[in-house]
Order: structure tokens, then C-alpha cells, then sequence
């Protein structure tokens, strides 16, 4: 009469999802085992180690996207809320970790350990890279993207008027094209360098049939895409009636007879 048990033992693991089992079989020989006696024959053990693998990554819940605005006069770094990753695996232990790629070029890339990342952003677009390891060390990840806008337009600043002679400027022409830098003063934005702002004029082509006062606009563009204007005048002025077909010179000099003798009191026709 033969008679087999077995008791098992969990190891230290990652329960239920990766652990092992101690398996301790215990055969009994009823014929020839005296369970009275200490030394008995007829009783044998057996140690077993089983072990249980989960191989199937956490399942993850990506944050969504956030895309959001910031008027802020010095562009300052803005706070950003972000729901945090989430995941599901059979493993009791989730280690949460994340990236962030600053400005999306895989030039600035910092670590950080939770499930968690909001907290302040520089203006641009970043990426967010997001991985979770389970107890069994099967590894998954996403990509979510945080978008900081400048939504505050530039400070356009404007001279007060300014006064062109067309003949002078147009090299005797009639037509002339004014650049805005003739206008602008010192206009400026809270994020894009002034090198970089696009300033332009309208109109900024003026003929003869533009002779006297005429209202022009200054706009002033970011690298956001905002922009503002103000307005100011040009005085399209016409010194030497080039305009009319009039030319006016001065002429000076003098008269002499045959011999060299100044004569005055001459008028010229």
C-alpha cells in the first residue's frame, strides 16, 4: 500500500503573476513504514521547484495630449496639468516611469520616476514618453505630446510721421518703395527675438499721385503667427516739381563783355 503527498511553499516573487513554488512530495510505503519509528524505511522526500512566468505586457492608458495657450509677458514657463499614465497586468507591482524629449528633438531628453508629469513647460512642443515594468519585468510604453502656444502679440511701435522726397529717393524716378524699418520704432514681443519679428508696411509703394499726406499701416508678425499694427503717416513731398514736369535749379555764374569786363545788372532769358 503506497501513498503520495505533496506540500507546497511560495518563494519570494511577484505573486500571482511570477513566482516559484517549493513542491515537497512525501511517498509512504505502508508495508515497510513504522511512522513510530524515527528511522523507519519505507518513507522517501522529494523537492520540486516550479516556475511561473507571466509573459504579457501591462496594457496602458495613455494620457491624452494637452495643447494650451500662454500670454505671458516674459515667456515664462508654463504649468501644465496631466492626467497620469495608467496600466493593467496581472502583476500586484506596476514601476511607473517617463521621458521628456524638451522641444520634441531628441537633444534634451531628462528622466523621471512616477506616473505623473505634470508641471511647468518652456513655450514649443514636447514629447512624453511613458513606460511601465511589471513584477515579471515585461516592459510596455506610449507617446503623448504637450503643446505650449504664445498667444500674446507683439508691441507694434510706430514713428510719428515721416516726411520723403520722392524725386530724391526714387533716384529721379517718380516711384518709390518704402521699407518698414523707416517706420518702426523699436517694436518688440515677449518671445521672439526682434531679428526675427516680420515687420511689413502698407502700402509702401508711393508715386507722384501720392504727393501729400498718406496714412500707412506697420505690422508686426511673431514666430507664433500673432500679430499687431499701428498707424502712422508719410509726407510724399515733390522739392523739385519733378512731379508737374517743372524741374526747378539754381543757376548762378557771370556776365562779361568781349574784353573780359563784368557786366551787371543782366537778366537772363
Amino acid at each position: 500500500n503506497v501513498m503520495a503527498t505533496f506540500s507546497d511553499q511560495i518563494l519570494t516573487g511577484n505573486a500571482p503573476a511570477c513566482y516559484r513554488i517549493m513542491r515537497t512530495w512525501t511517498v509512504v510505503d505502508w508495508c515497510q513504514y513504522n511512522p513510530n519509528s524515527n528511522n523507519s524505511a519505507g518513507r522517501w522526500e522529494y523537492e520540486q521547484f516550479i516556475q511561473v512566468n507571466d509573459t504579457e505586457a501591462p496594457v496602458l492608458s495613455c494620457p491624452a495630449d494637452v495643447a494650451t495657450g500662454s500670454n505671458s509677458g516674459d515667456c515664462a514657463d508654463v504649468f501644465v496639468q496631466i492626467e497620469p499614465v495608467s496600466a493593467t497586468d496581472c502583476s500586484n507591482e506596476l514601476f511607473y516611469s517617463y521621458q521628456i524629449d524638451y522641444f520634441n528633438d531628441g537633444q534634451q531628453l531628462r528622466y523621471f520616476g512616477g506616473a505623473n508629469a505634470s508641471g511647468n513647460f518652456p513655450m514649443g512642443t514636447h514629447r512624453i514618453i511613458w513606460q511601465v515594468t511589471d513584477g515579471c519585468q515585461n516592459q510596455n510604453s506610449c507617446e503623448s505630446f504637450v503643446t505650449i502656444t504664445d498667444t500674446k502679440p507683439p508691441t507694434a511701435i510706430c514713428n510719428n510721421g515721416v516726411s520723403v522726397d520722392l524725386m530724391e529717393r526714387s533716384g529721379g524716378t517718380g516711384v518709390i518703395d518704402l521699407r518698414p524699418e523707416l517706420f518702426d520704432a523699436s517694436s518688440s514681443d515677449n518671445c521672439t527675438n526682434y531679428e526675427d519679428l516680420v515687420i511689413t508696411l502698407t502700402p509702401s509703394r508711393f508715386t507722384c499721385a501720392d504727393v501729400g499726406t498718406n496714412a500707412v499701416t506697420l505690422t508686426v508678425t511673431d514666430a507664433a503667427g500673432n500679430s499687431s499694427r499701428c498707424e502712422t503717416f508719410v509726407v510724399i513731398q515733390d522739392n523739385d516739381g519733378g512731379c508737374s514736369g517743372r524741374l526747378s535749379a539754381a543757376i548762378g555764374g557771370h556776365v562779361q563783355n568781349e574784353a573780359g569786363d563784368m557786366v551787371e545788372e543782366v537778366e537772363i532769358s
